[in-house]
């Protein structure tokens, strides 16, 4: 018998332990592949536009007009403060950043440039482009999925208000 061969970073199919939990493990895995996926197709957008996916990141958490602290955008990026500097010294360099002192001396804010904010523009229009995986639903299976993503989501951020 030949065993299926296992894409790299996908997780080892698990038998369901006859505890009702098929179903929630089934979906858990699902969404798992589907994010693998999902981050294969963005590191192709990135490098569409010449950025690593860190830099494409950086971009879409930006908004233009308002200054965030390098600090904030190293917690979103999920990250240290070395590794932001990084990123921004290179979107800097390309001229897509800029980084100011705020009325706090000691902090260092992080804003678009007009150039910055355009490429940010394409970037987000390229993002919000339904994924081949979700353009093969009908579209009331979109609808139906658009609404478990909602609820989901909504579940998740609760639980990690909670945990704050």
């Amino acid at each position: 018998m030949q065993r299926a061969q296992r894409r790299p970073g996908a997780l080892p199919r698990r038998e369901p332990e006859g505890r009702g939990d098929a179903p929630g493990r089934e979906a858990a895995e699902a969404l798992f592949e589907i994010l693998l996926a999902q981050k294969r197709l963005t590191q192709g957008i990135a490098r569409e536009f010449g950025l690593s996916l860190q830099q494409l990141a950086a971009l879409r958490n930006l908004v233009p007009g308002d200054g965030i602290p390098m600090s904030v955008l190293a917690e979103a990026l999920s990250c240290d403060a070395a590794n932001v500097t990084g990123v921004v010294d290179k979107l800097e360099a390309r001229r897509l950043v800029r980084r100011f002192a705020s009325r706090d001396r000691r902090v260092r804010l992080l804003e678009t440039t007009r150039r910055g904010s355009e490429l940010r523009e394409k970037i987000l229009a390229r993002l919000r482009e339904p994924m081949p995986w979700i353009t093969a639903l009908a579209p009331e299976e979109q609808t139906l999925l658009r609404d478990l993503l909602r609820k989901g989501l909504a579940a998740a951020q609760s639980q990690q208000d909670r945990s704050r």
